[in-house]
């Protein structure tokens, strides 16, 4: 009988272990943010303002939990990206957002990217979101920012990364915003001012590109500035891209008409009927 009952309190203690060590493993983990993209109820998002956009360009391995986000081996890269310091760059993206945040608190950070990788329910946008909540990189000069982070976790290429980005805004906020900052590799600047600005009517007053030296890893921007010189929207262009880049194959909220509806002409431009309009007579809301 002694035995027995020793037997059940040796397996009650290894039970109670293994619940303590998997909620501290929880707790440690998740952060402050323990739902990715829930608002905080502390913060006001409809009073913000200033939309802080960081395209993502990594995915987390699937089996990351109790790895070091830090290190290359937790993410999922090709193999010619792989020891070129793209890590690094994620890690100054999202640091460089962060601190712009903290500097303007009616802003709200949105890290862009969707589920790319095959064999990786991560998304992009959620990948950096992690690695930021992981190394615990929100605290900066005493204000806490965030409340104010959010992944956009349906973009698959630069052109989604702020027409998405302006949808979700939108959907956490209720509003449109006021300012764009764009935080990204400093040879994709031109892409992003020169060609997707203009396509999406954005005056040039209203978005900042902040673009950072972190050199081009061995890729070459030539074939996306062609592809969206010749198709502005990228509808026959990068569909290929989108498809390749959608490996889940998982639907896109923003394509609801109630999502963001000052957005609709947008939106569905690459479903009319072609020819497709030359022009957008509709007026946006930044216009």
């Amino acid at each position: 009988m002694k035995r027995i009952q020793y037997a059940r309190c040796r397996f009650c203690a290894i039970v109670l272990f293994i619940v303590l060590l998997v909620v501290t493993f929880d707790v440690s983990w998740s952060g402050r943010k323990p739902s990715i993209g829930t608002p905080d109820t502390s913060v006001n998002l409809t009073a913000l303002r200033n939309l802080i956009v960081v395209p993502c360009h990594a995915t987390l391995r699937m089996d990351v939990f109790g790895m070091d986000t830090a290190e290359e081996v937790s993410w999922m890269l090709e193999s010619h990206l792989r020891g070129k310091g793209i890590i690094s760059m994620v890690t100054k993206h999202i640091r460089t957002a962060l601190e712009l945040a903290s500097k303007d608190p009616q802003s709200l950070v949105l890290f862009s990217g969707g589920v790319t990788k095959k064999g990786s329910n991560w998304s992009e946008g959620a990948s950096y979101m992690q690695h930021a909540i992981r190394s615990q990189w929100w605290e900066y000069s005493g204000t806490t920012v965030l409340d104010r982070v959010f992944p956009e976790e349906d973009a698959r290429d630069s052109f989604e990364n702020i027409l998405f980005s302006l949808c979700r805004f939108h959907a956490l906020t209720a509003n449109y915003p006021s300012h764009i900052t764009i935080v990204g590799m400093d040879y994709k600047m031109k892409r992003f001012i020169g060609l997707h600005r203009v396509a999406l009517r954005i005056p040039l007053s209203y978005l900042t590109y902040v673009g950072l030296p972190d050199g081009s890893h061995g890729l070459d921007d030539s074939r996306s500035l062609r592809v969206f010189e010749k198709d502005p929207f990228g509808c026959e262009g990068n569909a290929e891209l989108r498809a390749l880049r959608n490996p889940t194959h998982r639907g896109v909220p923003y394509y609801d008409p109630g999502m963001c509806p000052a957005l609709r002409p947008l939106l569905s431009y690459c479903m009319e009927r072609y020819p497709r309009p030359l022009v957008i007579l509709q007026r946006l809301p930044w216009e």
